[in-house]
């Protein structure tokens, strides 16, 4: 049977005509015939193929304008300075748009110093406009120290904190704080030789002791050599007589030690030796921020502490919940206030909050 679903008609002998060649003539027709019929199938399936993937194209577009929330209207480009070595990422950032400034009193983290160089009109400008009251500013001994003065100082005249910014895991091993050590150095340096409007008002750490390949296999060990970190961070900060900020998981309300420091929970450990703790809750709703940092916020309470919940803007492969990547800045500031609705109708007075990080910020 054909592709046409025809039988071929039985085929008579006729007068004069060899029954081969008429055979072979109806052959070649039904092979065109067969030839076309199946170039009719191609263009039908490429048809379909083609709306088919049309529809899909529309179906994604729209729902790409559905996460990325309303048009932007006003934006910052930065440029990194060309050939100036960055100390932790790769900063180029595109454009961004203001967010409204009804949003007050927020802290984030810049880790490429060299921006102050490049554009330090386009950050500051950006933090006052957004309001961010607090920047944790990466210290590159080799970056130039005027270039630190003047960043300061001009963000200390849009009421902007600014704290001097490092960390390592493998601070926590005694014989491994030699970075610890020139970090503090710098800073007591630094902070001798400038004006008072140009110094750093604290010192923000982010040392996280499970980076350390030994927080699997010699744990305890891990948390007793951390906490005297920690012990040894506040003496430092307190010699130079500066606030010493400590970054934490929210996690850490469930990790216990007993050792020489006693036995009890390594978050409210923490909280009550730092000046004031930054928990890195790490969720993109109100109802879970605030499951994974009510904890701390009542630990930061009973010691007269400072709290400050910290979300996530930049990408991450550890689950679509724990970043505001995907929903925007819009949702992000509109969860973090029903974050502060929450604590404020149980009577917290504590409780700040920041963004990670200024570069991934401006990229949103």
């Amino acid at each position: 049977m054909g592709l046409s679903g025809e039988k071929p008609p039985m085929v008579a002998r006729l007068p004069g005509t060899p029954y081969m060649e008429f055979q072979k003539k109806y052959d070649n027709k039904l092979h065109i015939r067969r030839y076309f019929d199946m170039k009719k199938l191609i263009s039908v399936l490429l048809i379909i193929l083609l709306i088919l993937s049309i529809s899909s194209a529309m179906a994604f577009a729209a729902k790409k304008r559905q996460i990325a929330g309303p048009k932007k209207t006003q934006s910052y480009e930065i440029s990194e300075p060309e050939q100036t070595p960055v100390s932790q990422e790769e900063t180029k950032q595109p454009s961004q748009t203001a967010i409204s400034s009804n949003n007050t009193g927020f802290g984030t983290w810049l880790w490429n110093p060299w921006l102050i160089v490049s554009s330090k009109d386009d950050i500051l400008n950006y933090l006052r406009i957004n309001g961010y009251s607090e920047l944790y500013l990466q210290i590159d001994s080799t970056l130039d120290l005027r270039y630190y003065r003047d960043f300061v100082s001009s963000a200390a005249s849009y009421g902007i904190n600014v704290y001097a910014l490092s960390g390592d895991s493998v601070w926590i091993w005694q014989d491994k704080r030699g970075g610890f050590y020139n970090f503090i150095r710098w800073v007591e340096n630094y902070n001798l030789s400038v004006s008072e409007s140009e110094k750093f008002c604290g010192i923000h750490l982010d040392v996280e002791p499970y980076q350390n390949a030994e927080w699997n296999t010699a744990r305890d060990n891990v948390i007793l050599n951390y906490q005297n970190f920690v012990d040894e961070a506040v003496l430092q900060a307190a010699r130079l007589n500066l606030p010493v900020v400590f970054d934490i998981p929210f996690w850490f309300d469930e990790i216990y030690y007993s050792n020489n420091y006693g036995s009890g929970n390594l978050a409210p450990w923490v909280i009550s030796k730092t000046s004031w703790t930054n928990i890195m809750a790490y969720r993109d709703s109100s109802q879970e921020i605030i499951a994974i940092a009510e904890n701390e916020a009542g630990y930061a309470k009973n010691f007269g502490k400072r709290l400050v919940i910290s979300v996530e803007t930049q990408p991450s492969s550890e689950g679509e919940n724990v970043t505001f990547f995907e929903e925007g800045l819009a949702t992000m500031y509109s969860e973090l206030s029903n974050v502060k609705a929450y604590f404020d109708s149980k009577g917290y007075t504590n409780i700040g909050f920041a963004v990670h990080h200024l570069a991934s910020i401006m990229k949103m």
